[in-house]
């Protein structure tokens, strides 16, 4: 694990940021590596990767300062994430789309302690930026399962059961995503043509839901992009690897 001044110093030797202090505050914004090691709550049976997906940061950097971001992701926090969301069976598509969201929502930290910025009266939380509502369905969840810590292994799960429809909505009893949304997604899953982009809109308009969805849905489709092009990449890496 990198410390924050080893950060520092390889940020200020790539030219990636100008100063000492500007450095600092990109860390503190989004290298939560530690943050993320001391909230993750992974079992340790669970911890060891399948398949060895890696990403350019590099590449990432450079394309996503272009937009939004200033800093690259967590190495640490990215592969396990993509483990943790394709353990459930979800294709590469539905998996890149998941990361490219995170990415937004987490402002590129994928800290699941990581607080929504701006309005102090904000709510969001985690590597999705639950809230509102969706927030008081997860702490109620958290509630009814004492053994279940909040964190980004809790959060990945609890997306799952999103998306099954096991979280129930409290005023209808009907699923919270909606029975309709939930068979829409299940067309989706079903069908094996189904696109990062079409997921990735589906997440947003469905389970996001931001205020304003068409200010960052360019984004969340060149990072759902860039993570699909990198996980297809190490599949193929393990297919030769196995061969």
């Amino acid at each position: 694990m990198a410390t924050t001044e080893e950060i520092i110093f390889a940020l200020r030797k790539s030219n990636k940021v100008g100063n000492v202090e500007d450095s600092k505050r990109l860390t503190d914004m989004y290298f939560k590596t530690q943050e993320v090691e001391n909230n993750f709550n992974v079992p340790l049976d669970q911890r060891e990767s399948k398949k060895p997906f890696t990403y350019d940061f590099e590449r990432f950097n450079i394309i996503t300062k272009k937009e939004w971001l200033v800093a690259p992701w967590s190495s640490t926090a990215v592969p396990r994430y993509k483990e943790l969301i394709s353990d459930y069976g979800y294709g590469d598509n539905f998996t890149a789309a998941l990361l490219g969201n995170a990415a937004v929502e987490s402002g590129g930290s994928f800290a699941a302690n990581q607080k929504e910025r701006g309005d102090k009266s904000a709510t969001g939380r985690g590597i999705w930026q639950y809230t509102n509502e969706t927030n008081t369905a997860y702490d109620k969840w958290l509630s009814i399962n004492p053994d279940v810590k909040d964190g980004g292994w809790a959060q990945v799960k609890f997306m799952h059961k999103l998306l099954t429809g096991e979280i129930k909505n409290p005023k209808t009893g009907g699923a919270f995503l909606g029975d309709g949304h939930l068979k829409e997604f299940k067309k989706l899953i079903d069908n094996p043509k189904t696109t990062s982009s079409q997921y990735n809109d589906f997440i947003l308009d469905v389970v996001m839901r931001p205020t304003d969805p068409e200010e960052s849905r360019g984004r969340r489709n060149i990072y759902t992009d860039l993570f699909y092009e990198d996980i297809k990449a190490s599949d193929n890496l393990e297919d030769i690897k196995n061969d």
